[in-house]
């Protein structure tokens, strides 16, 4: 009796410490993860939602949200953003950076400036083509990051944004297309300098059309940024379990595309700076001939990308250094009264996505 129980107490010892390590294979995130969320317009137009600051930023912390991509407006066909929407952007800075001060806790916060480079839509098209629209963008992008710059947006704030999110569309379906994106981004980090963020929104990888991104986009402005965030969302999928496969199968090419891994780290593709980090969409917004609410949930986001880590985990683990975490589209209020992240939508989150 006391010799099996000794050779059971052995067997334990070599079956505990495997089972437990793929049990964090499958539900743990790298070390050096996070998350992230798009902010609404609001934030820097409205005064009321401005006034929500203090308990938005104190939920998303809650969230464990370390990262804000704000809407700060559309450039125009000039490359310039309008005048006169971004009211309450130094109200907001101020805001956030009094409870931040107060709290002894930092966010990274992005502007996120969008626009339109489709050829057929002639009222919003931006050529970046062209040189000189293209370093308009990258002006307008300096007024975010530089108080004393001269029209600023930013002058008289307590912070400043810490950094450029560039969500141009659509991004894919053409080489030069491409080609154009990776100077922009080129010309942004150069004139914002090195001490701060620049950021891209590729579609989901592939090559089916202009709204999907492939994986040499991918590796290539994973070259010239410091986060990318995929938009991992808008597939029409009619299954959850659909979805869920698919997110999985986005999240193991994207890490491998960033990371060189799809090519074997050839010379062509080295492995990236290591501070770089790869986010991957969840959807939280109002339904669309592409959207299902019931279907591309957070939960099933979530579940798919774990399952992708743990089997990046076995099979390419250095692609998970890259890997930043998940980026929530959209939150406005928090109620989601408008179709936008809910509680509900938190609720999973933190539950699927946060466990431990």
């Amino acid at each position: 009796m006391k010799f099996s129980l000794l050779a059971l107490i052995g067997l334990l010892a070599s079956i505990v410490p495997a089972f437990v390590q793929h049990a964090h294979a499958a539900d743990a995130k790298p070390a050096n993860s996070s998350n992230a969320v798009w902010l609404g317009h609001a934030y820097v137009s409205t005064a009321s939602t401005v006034a929500l600051v203090p308990k938005t930023a104190a939920f998303l912390k809650d969230h464990q949200v370390d990262y804000f991509f704000v809407n700060v407006g559309r450039v125009d066909k000039t490359g310039k953003l309008p005048i006169g929407t971004r009211t309450q952007i130094v109200n907001f800075l101020d805001t956030l950076a009094d409870w931040e001060t107060a709290n002894k806790h930092s966010f990274k916060v992005l502007a996120w400036i969008n626009g339109s480079i489709d050829e057929t839509n002639t009222e919003r098209f931006v050529d970046i083509n062209q040189t000189a629209l293209r370093s308009a963008i990258a002006d307008e992008a300096k007024k975010f990051v530089d108080a004393k710059l001269p029209q600023s947006y930013i002058a008289g704030a307590k912070r400043a944004f810490d950094g450029v999110q560039i969500d141009l569309e659509p991004a894919g379906g053409s080489e030069q297309k491409a080609a154009n994106l990776f100077a922009l981004m080129e010309e942004i980090r150069q004139k914002i300098g090195p001490d701060k963020l620049t950021s891209f929104t590729p579609h989901k990888i592939g090559d089916r059309n202009r709204y999907w991104s492939n994986a040499e986009f991918y590796y290539g402005m994973g070259q010239r940024v410091d986060l990318i965030c995929a938009m991992t969302y808008d597939m029409g999928q009619k299954e959850a379990s659909v979805y869920r496969a698919w997110v999985e199968q986005q999240t193991l090419e994207i890490m491998r595309a960033v990371s060189g891994a799809t090519w074997n780290n050839d010379a062509k593709h080295p492995r990236p700076k290591d501070s770089l980090k790869t986010f991957i969409g969840f959807p939280a917004f109002p339904p669309n001939n592409w959207h299902d609410v019931k279907v591309e949930t957070i939960t099933d986001a979530a579940f798919g990308t774990r399952q992708a880590l743990e089997k990046l985990e076995k099979s390419n683990p250095e692609t998970l250094r890259y890997f930043g975490g998940a980026a929530v589209y959209l939150y406005t209020d928090g109620t989601g009264t408008d179709s936008y992240s809910s509680p509900q939508h938190w609720a999973e989150f933190k539950s699927i996505w946060l466990q431990k």
